[in-house]
């Protein structure tokens, strides 16, 4: 398993789908890309992906207040700092040895909701 370029580096920027696409391509194994890459049945979903996230904007709101803004949510009755939720994915080891443990304690440390996957690497 080869390790991520940049996985060590302090900024990591993409500029949208194909760019994440292309970047798991490079560091991954073929075989885990079109594993992660790949999609069941007829594959609607996958095919629709890339066109989500093309309507996914920021309107930025310029020249405002923003010094007391609160990005707080409560979500099953548990506060967390902002309305971020780490969705479920399976076999997370093919991608780094870490896998689920490595995500969770991401998730912790920023603060986000981790769903777990019945497909998990790692028991509960």
């Amino acid at each position: 398993m080869r390790r991520p370029a940049g996985a060590g580096d302090p900024v990591f920027r993409h500029s949208g789908y194909a760019e994440l696409q292309d970047r798991a391509r490079q560091v991954l194994d073929p075989a885990v890309f079109d594993f992660f890459a790949g999609g069941s049945g007829d594959e609607s979903t996958l095919a629709a992906n890339p066109a989500a996230w093309g309507r996914v904007a920021l309107r930025p709101h310029v020249l405002r207040d923003v010094s007391s803004v609160d990005t707080r949510v409560r979500v099953l009755g548990r506060e967390l700092p902002a309305p971020v939720c780490v969705a479920p994915m399976g076999y997370q080891v093919l991608a780094h040895p870490g896998g689920e443990v490595a995500t969770a304690r991401g998730a912790r440390r920023a603060g986000a909701l981790l769903t777990v996957s019945s497909r998990s690497s790692r028991r509960i």
